[in-house]
């Protein structure tokens, strides 16, 4: 299990991370300000089940791979902060499945929402998006293989 615990040495607190029983890292001042000692890990791609209406939660990441295996009528995401987020699609052996996105998601005018549905099957498309708060805008790459 995780945890997070505030030591004091000296005047200024330190939080200090752990995994199991091992430190990862901690955060505290010196003088010349906060620094930082430990290891970053590096964000990992969650994996979700197709479904008819997905509702991705963003607080477990933001770099999700969805394998289609049926049209998705409502695409949408929950939880989201400021920031970047990459969506994976991959068509499985049939292909040809769709994504419908929430009003939220804005493309490009000019090239309009993506379309899945003329996809072979394993093929990838990737959604690349950045959260302002309030709209993902969007950008596409689409018959990746």
């Amino acid at each position: 299990m995780s945890k997070i615990q505030q030591r004091t040495e000296g005047l200024a607190p330190t939080l200090e991370f752990t995994a199991g029983n091992n430190t990862t890292g901690t955060i505290g001042m010196d003088n010349d300000g906060f620094k930082f000692e430990g290891q970053v890990s590096q964000k990992h791609i969650i994996t979700k089940t197709c479904a008819a209406t997905m509702l991705i939660n963003a607080r477990e990441g933001n770099i999700f791979t969805i394998t289609l295996t049926e049209d998705i009528t409502d695409f949408d995401v929950v939880n989201a902060g400021i920031g970047t987020y990459i969506f994976k699609f991959l068509q499985d052996g049939t292909g040809a499945w769709g994504v419908t996105f929430d009003s939220k998601f804005k493309f490009e005018a000019s090239a309009g929402d993506p379309d899945f549905t003329g996809d072979a099957a394993g093929v990838t498309n990737i959604v690349s998006c950045f959260f302002d708060g309030t709209s993902f805008w969007s950008t596409y790459m689409l018959n990746l293989s």
